[in-house]
């Protein structure tokens, strides 16, 4: 009886085909041609099912997990900031260790553009400014925005290290100072108090 092709199955061929290149060879060479060699599979079937290599990234782009739950990292941020920070920073290594495509698209991010690299880029920002309101969580003016220039520094610190580039580690100690000092501080709570607006939950533009 001949075999007949299902098409969830090719498909899920190509989109871990792709995670597959991408952990191997990054973003390198990240073609139809390639795919299709990796997934076994005729390259017409990626014109078929996507239309193009594009559609496909898309696909694997909205199937795959890249980085872990912000919550899945939040520490006890008022005892120690930069504990707390570099614990985050120890638990988001082991997980890009286990995750070698997040990896990659995380030193590629900035050097190419496409599905992949996008949506990575939109999960990664998002990552942070989730992750630093839960660290931010019930502190004042002062502490947020502390809490997310540390963040944006420790995010820029991690960056460099996948990326095999030279980064100041001094930096994330400064940038906890302000942290040691707000953390001690219960935010003011008074009717006569003026009470400034909570900053939004963004990260510095140069994380973008």
């Amino acid at each position: 009886m001949p075999l007949t092709r299902s098409r969830p199955r090719t498909e899920s061929k190509f989109v871990d085909a792709v995670v597959a290149h991408l952990s191997e060879k990054g973003c390198d060479e990240l073609g139809i041609n390639a795919i299709a060699k990796r997934a076994g599979a005729d390259k017409v079937l990626i014109y078929r099912y996507f239309k193009d290599l594009d559609g496909l990234l898309e696909q694997a782009a909205r199937e795959i997990e890249w980085l872990p739950e912000p919550a899945s990292l939040l520490v006890d941020a008022r005892r120690e900031p930069l504990q707390a920070l570099r614990e985050v920073l120890a638990t988001l290594r082991q997980s890009l260790a286990e995750k070698p495509a997040s990896k990659a698209l995380l030193r590629w991010r900035k050097a190419v553009n496409n599905p992949l690299t996008t949506r990575f880029n939109a999960d990664w920002n998002q990552f942070w400014q989730e992750l630093t309101s839960g660290l931010a969580e019930g502190q004042g003016y002062d502490a947020r925005k502390a809490w997310q220039t540390a963040a944006s520094i420790a995010a820029l610190l991690l960056e460099a290290e996948i990326g095999g580039e030279s980064f100041n580690h001094a930096a994330l100690e400064c940038a906890v100072t302000g942290l040691q000092a707000t953390a001690a501080t219960p935010p003011q709570n008074t009717a006569d108090a003026e009470t400034p607006v909570d900053p939004p939950d963004a990260l510095p533009t140069n994380l973008l």
